[in-house]
């Protein structure tokens, strides 16, 4: 029986025994919050989203972001990742609250990311982290994730058709972005280490808010096709200019 049937089942059971038609009160608010986080670790992504219409403390996936109740956020991302083929995701959006992670929040978020392009694939049958079959990912927003070098080539390998990449606030030692799918590229406020260029022959729209490039290398831009161009960035910030 999927949760909201189940749900609206007790509702109006709770609604005959009380004898009222409006149905019982919000039982699922009332329970202590380890309980809670148990319970949804154990559902999939889209029941997980439908818990909040049952509960009304509960309305907000960045509520497991706190620092209190982080470990409890990991076991909920990886189960997530392991039993949902997020492979087949149109879009991902992975925002970590630096203000309620832990130290290190943001190196582990990168491995999640990580673990998912090695061990999830879109054919159901052959996940054994060896397949080339393509993610179905068009758009990854990213928001306080640290990514290594690595990444974006993982990103190239896997997800042939990504579209739209946000990098908000990341941390990246990217040295490189280069694609050949990508249409909009937005970065804004990351801290880049050596980033030395931008390749993109199907980029439409590039956006460079704020941020910075610390080893004053040059950033060098190659995206012939830009219709939009917004490049917002201190001079000092990117020493060895654009």
């Amino acid at each position: 029986m999927k949760l909201e049937d189940a749900f609206r089942k007790r509702a109006r059971l709770s609604g005959v025994v009380g004898g009222s038609s409006t149905g019982g009160p919000d039982r699922l608010s009332s329970l202590p919050d380890c309980l809670l986080h148990t319970i949804m670790s154990f559902l999939q992504a889209r029941q997980a989203v439908q818990t909040c219409m049952l509960s009304t403390r509960h309305k907000d996936w960045e509520h497991f972001t706190n620092y209190k109740d982080w470990e409890n956020f990991e076991n909920f991302a990886v189960t997530l990742m392991r039993r949902c083929n997020i492979a087949q995701l149109d879009s991902f959006r992975l925002h970590i609250d630096r203000f309620r992670a832990p130290e290190f929040g943001n190196r582990l978020a990168a491995g999640w990311l990580r673990r998912a392009m090695k061990y999830c694939t879109p054919d159901h049958a052959s996940q054994q982290g060896l397949s080339s079959g393509s993610w179905r990912l068009k758009r990854l927003h990213l928001c306080h994730v640290l990514l290594d070098n690595d990444f974006l080539k993982h990103v190239s390998s896997v997800c042939r058709s990504l579209e739209d990449l946000e990098l908000d606030n990341c941390i990246c030692q990217i040295q490189s972005i280069t694609s050949d799918s990508l249409k909009t590229l937005v970065l804004k406020k990351c801290g880049w280490r050596n980033l030395s260029e931008i390749i993109s022959p199907t980029l439409k729209t590039l956006v460079i808010d704020g941020g910075s490039n610390t080893d004053d290398c040059v950033l060098v831009i190659m995206a012939p096709s830009v219709a939009y161009l917004h490049l917002a960035v201190h001079v000092g910030h990117f020493s060895g200019g654009v």
